[in-house]
């Protein structure tokens, strides 16, 4: 295990334990790569949320917002906020099994979430769960630089929540994240530099310890007399868009050639505010651009942040071909996809739904861009125009997306420049433990996993609760036959009777396996006892409840009714299914591969008669007319 870099071991942690993570790193050194490296392998159910559209859909996911259904007021984390928070909710019982069957969430851009935000993800996660966990037993792994975009907190209601509520607006001063401990991660690879006198300069600038050496060796890149030229390009990286759109326009008019206009496709739900690209983009041949995608195809021929200049375009055929260098790029509209989480009630499995795309050429004009839109990009040559730095970390950002510093052209002496970073934020990260540390408490945090997934199988409370749930309608809505509530409450006889013998059952999985010497062999022979003991408790109450009596008149509770019962009917049979399975091997890829391998089999009722005006009907529903 000593031998374990940064990367295996956030990996390890995330596909074998439960444990909440804030990976980060300096600029370059794959955060970005590595979320959607597990996006794309983890065998747990995951959704990819972000504070901003645009940063959602980069990462390929949604927003904050979005998915948990959160206004865009502030949050105090107080009783009366959160009732009023619920109360305006529209959850139905799709989005609850969706959060009840997710098992990773992963925060894009952490950096930029406000506290109030993560206690009210936290609150959401617990309302619907039902758990007295943080983020109701969700792994929350965030992905992030502190040091680059922090917060926005607005004067005013929020200003004062703020100081009312919390030491500072970053997500390390939530509640949620005082009152409990997660696993810190930093990526110290750096890709993107290879001059180590150039890193220690960045790593000084970052911790606020910029010596009177490296900034005087700073200061040599102030050119205030520089012209860019074709042969010796130079990205301008400025603060505010209007500059940056300014500088594009500018560049773009001295072009004698033709402009062409492109306008992008639209399709079904794409709200503005998170268009990946120009609605309208307005090119030249000579024009300087930048890709502002990776390339799907296996010939992976740009990325994003790759600079060129258009060479030619072909309207009719809607190619626009761009030079970077001696490669030569023919380009066609690409498409981003809006989405949304759903579950798939039949195997628990979270899929993804598409709401909507957005068809553009990946193009950006490119002789300015916001240090806002370069982060995570890479440039071989920038110009810094950071005189009006607004916001702590921003020079960093701009210095970090150069390769080198021979190839950064300032445009104002760093005399007259805010470097400073804020100094909790530096705090916060020079009090986390070493990767020593981090690596020694994997053992303890995959078998307290382990147990967990075993003792959610032996859980009946679960099958229970939702019992519960339909009892609650059938009350509420009236509607429903006398026999109801009866059959009802004789299901959740069936399992209460049984769930003091799981508890005491789930007390041996501990002592067993949060042990100094667990015992494989043991924990096999148990669990293979206890499969054998309750499968056919588990057998008999689906038999029972394929004899569902219940029945109603009206389509919307049927509707809700039914939805209950194929999770109530589903859950117990995952239950059955995965007590064979870890009866068989207790690992965790086994667990994980047996999951996959459920598959819930129909589920009718049997079909009842009905009899009006001497005409027979039937009906193949889950509840059906009287």
């Amino acid at each position: 295990m000593a031998t374990i870099g940064a990367y295996e071991l956030a990996e390890l942690y995330a596909n074998n334990t439960n444990r909440c993570m804030f990976i980060t790193g300096k600029a370059g050194t794959g955060k970005t790569t590595f979320l959607k490296h597990l996006r794309d392998t983890t065998t747990k159910n995951i959704a990819v949320v972000a504070p901003t559209g645009v940063a959602a859909i980069n990462a390929e996911g949604v927003t904050i917002h979005s998915f948990f259904q959160l206004p865009t007021r502030p949050f105090p984390p107080t009783q009366e906020a959160y009732r009023l928070l619920f109360a305006e909710q529209r959850i139905r019982n799709r989005k609850r099994r969706l959060f009840k069957n997710l098992e990773i969430l992963i925060i894009d851009e952490i950096s930029m979430v406000r506290a109030d935000v993560l206690d009210a993800i936290d609150a959401v996660l617990q309302h619907y769960r039902n758990r007295r966990q943080p983020f109701g037993g969700v792994q929350v792994i965030m992905f992030g630089d502190l040091f680059q975009l922090s917060p926005v907190v607005r004067s005013g209601e929020e200003e004062q929540l703020m100081r009312t509520y919390y030491q500072g607006p970053y997500f390390f001063n939530s509640l949620v994240m005082q009152n409990n401990s997660i696993i810190y991660i930093e990526f110290d690879h750096i890709y993107r530099q290879q001059n180590q006198q150039f890193v220690d300069i960045l790593n000084e600038v970052r911790n606020n310890h910029l010596s009177p050496q490296s900034k005087e060796l700073l200061n040599t890149r102030y050119i205030p007399d520089y012209q860019n030229t074709d042969s010796d390009f130079h990205i301008t990286l400025t603060t505010h868009n209007n500059i940056a759109n300014s500088i594009n326009e500018k560049q773009l008019d001295k072009l004698q050639t033709q402009t062409f206009q492109f306008e992008a496709r639209i399709k079904d739900i794409f709200p503005e505010n998170i268009y990946p690209a120009d609605q309208n983009l307005e090119v030249k041949v000579g024009a300087r651009v930048m890709f502002i995608k990776n390339d799907d195809s296996p010939e992976k021929r740009y990325y994003n942040g790759k600079i060129g200049i258009v060479s030619e375009i072909d309207e009719e055929e809607g190619i626009i071909t761009v030079e970077c260098g001696s490669e030569v790029i023919q380009t066609a509209r690409t498409t981003w996809e809006n989405i949304r989480y759903q579950e798939d009630i039949e195997t628990g499995k979270i899929e993804e739904e598409t709401l909507g795309s957005f068809t553009q050429f990946p193009l950006r004009l490119a002789w300015a861009i916001t240090i806002h839109k370069s982060q995570g990009l890479t440039f071989d040559n920038v110009i810094i125009d950071a005189a009006n730095a607004f916001a702590a970390g921003q020079v960093y950002v701009a210095l970090s997306r150069c390769r080198s510093l021979e190839g950064i052209v300032l445009t104002s002496s760093l005399d007259n420049v805010r470097l400073t970073n804020d100094n909790s934020v530096i705090e916060y990260t020079q009090n986390q433990p070493d990767i020593e540390q981090t690596r020694q408490q994997f053992a303890l945090s995959k078998a307290q996993y382990k147990l967990n997934l075993l003792i959610e199988i032996y859980d009946l409370k679960q099958a229970n609760h939702v019992i519960d749930q339909m009892i609650d309608l059938v009350t509420n809505a009236k509607s429903f036959n006398s026999i109801s509530i009866k059959f009802l409450h004789s299901l959740s006889d069936s399992i209460t009777q049984h769930i003091a013998t799981t508890e005491k059952f789930q007390r041996q999985l501990a002592q067993i396996i949060i042990s100094d010497k667990p015992d494989d062999d043991f924990l096999t022979q148990r669990l293979t006892a206890a499969a054998n003991y309750f499968k056919p408790i588990l057998e008999q109450f689906i038999l029972k409840l394929r004899t569902m009596p219940c029945r109603t008149k009206n389509q919307q509770d049927a509707k809700d009714f039914g939805e209950l019962l194929i999770e109530l009917y589903i859950m117990v049979l995952k239950k059955i299914h995965l007590m064979t399975v870890t009866a068989q091997s207790p690992n965790i890829p086994d667990y994980f591969k047996g999951r996959e391998s459920f598959q819930a089999p129909e589920f009718q009722l049997i079909e009842e008669k009905k009899t009006k005006k001497n005409t027979k009907k039937t009906t193949k529903k889950n509840t059906q007319n009287e």
